[in-house]
């Protein structure tokens, strides 16, 4: 009997395995969570910019401005929160962004191993406008959870549009990035 257990162990490997080598054949790698994967790709955590001694002095100047505001006008707060934003720029330049890993799969998405599945979902739509836009955005059913913004970096947009109509309707109403992906970009922060 326990030879017999033994055996449909390793059959039940062996064909696991088999699975999993036709599935990477195949070019579709499956995740317990999420199925079949069908696309994915990393990108960095935060966009890192060239910024010259100009956009220091003007980001410094704007921040002194702000600070004596501030304090003449006694908003204290105002102040602190100035200075903390000035620390959290400071600190995120002298860091390297982490890679971030994005896949999209049968049951849903996942954005840094965090999975959201297609009844989270509301919508999604592409905005781009290369070389500088090329992002996906989801819309999540929630209204309190903000909308999710992926860098498409060197993936074909009409592919990942193909394969996200299976699963989730696009809003074509919107065609363009997020007013706060926008000033970001153009702050350069």
């Amino acid at each position: 009997m326990a030879k017999k257990r033994k055996n449909k162990a390793k059959k039940s490997q062996k064909s696991q395995a088999v699975e999993q080598a036709a599935e990477e054949q195949s070019g579709r790698a499956a995740d317990p969570m999420l199925g079949n994967i069908h696309a994915e790709w990393y990108f960095d955590e935060f966009a890192t910019y060239d910024r010259d001694r100009q956009w220091y002095t003007i980001a410094i100047g704007i921040a002194v401005i702000l600070l004596v505001y501030a304090i003449w006008t006694a908003s204290y707060l105002f102040a602190i929160i100035i200075l903390i934003v000035a620390i959290i720029l400071f600190l995120q330049h002298k860091r390297q962004p982490l890679a971030i890993r994005f896949r999209i799969a049968d049951k849903g998405i996942s954005f840094d191993e965090k999975p959201y599945t297609w009844y989270e979902l509301d919508n999604f739509w592409l905005a781009y406008q290369p070389p500088v836009v090329k992002r996906l955005y989801f819309v999540a059913k929630a209204e309190w959870k903000p909308e999710i913004s992926i860098p498409l970096e060197n993936q074909n947009p009409l592919v990942i549009r193909r394969i996200l109509l299976r699963f989730l309707k696009e809003d074509l109403e919107k065609e363009t990035e997020t007013p706060a992906d926008a000033i970001a970009r153009r702050l350069r922060i």
